[in-house]
């Protein structure tokens, strides 16, 4: 299923692209992340081993990060469980203290077993994901 959802926020890209480019943080505020790991840095790309469950039920895979410096941010997942995993955030800064943050995110398993957990995530009847990462700027940047 893909999802897409905007949110305008009081802080700088160059602020939001910090926090969504440290994956490694992800598992201190998004649910059902339990580890991601950053195995390589390459240019402008982070090869990254990331783990997502739910109770037992725990699936690693690999991701790639391309990061173009405050403005994009593209993760590709790949793993046995995984059909695809797509997440693309878009910043925009239109004034001093204001960014536009979009997302746009596809995730496809091949197991029904996480599938339900992990697609209320990114749900965006919700705006769940964008959400957490609100919080978080909220929390890290007020």
């Amino acid at each position: 299923m893909e999802y897409r959802d905007a949110i305008e926020l009081p802080f700088t890209s160059q602020q939001l692209f910090a926090l969504l480019a440290d994956i490694e943080r992800y598992p201190e505020f998004l649910p059902h992340w339990h580890a991601a790991r950053v195995l390589r840095r390459d240019d402008n790309r982070l090869f990254v081993q990331q783990q997502v469950g739910v109770g037992p039920l725990a699936m690693q895979f690999r991701s790639t990060a391309t990061l173009e410096a405050n403005h994009h941010l593209s993760i590709v997942g790949e793993g046995r469980a995984l059909r695809s995993l797509r997440i693309e955030w878009s910043l925009e800064q239109y004034a001093t203290n204001q960014c536009r943050v979009a997302l746009q995110a596809e995730l496809q398993l091949r197991s029904g077993i996480l599938q339900r957990p992990l697609q209320a995530l990114f749900s965006d009847s919700n705006h769940r994901l964008i959400g957490f990462f609100e919080r978080r700027a909220h929390s890290l940047l007020s």
